[in-house]
């Protein structure tokens, strides 16, 4: 895998993403962080670090990884986890790293459609 390659980051996300659902986290922590330099203005990828790192118990790490993810997409929502396609055991515990993070579920519009109201 030549680091010159733009697309080099999505096989440090697919082998993140094996080693994750084999609950190996340190190991997919290492994978994320790879890609994260390998595509550093890829959002989503800084946020599915984050979330890995604090199910590691790594909240120090976890809270950098995810201030760099905000920097770049200030509106994430944990919500966006579900919509990359991942299934759904798998967006499941990446949901919960991110509420381990603080990070806000949905967006306020759907939020009030929740609740009944308007967006």
């Amino acid at each position: 895998m030549s680091p010159f390659d733009p697309w080099s980051y999505e096989a440090h996300v697919a082998v993140g993403i094996a080693a994750f659902r084999e609950a190996r986290y340190d190991e997919a922590a290492t994978h994320f962080g790879k890609a994260v330099l390998a595509n550093p203005s890829f959002s989503s990828t800084r946020f599915l670090h984050a979330m890995i790192l604090a199910l590691d118990g790594r909240m120090d790490e976890a809270m950098q990884a995810v201030r760099g993810g905000l920097e770049i997409q200030p509106g994430f929502r944990i919500r966006l986890v579900f919509e990359l396609g991942m299934l759904p055991e798998i967006a499941d515990k990446l949901a919960e790293g991110g509420r381990l993070l603080g990070l806000p579920e949905l967006t306020n519009a759907t939020a009030r459609i929740r609740a009944g109201g308007g967006v």
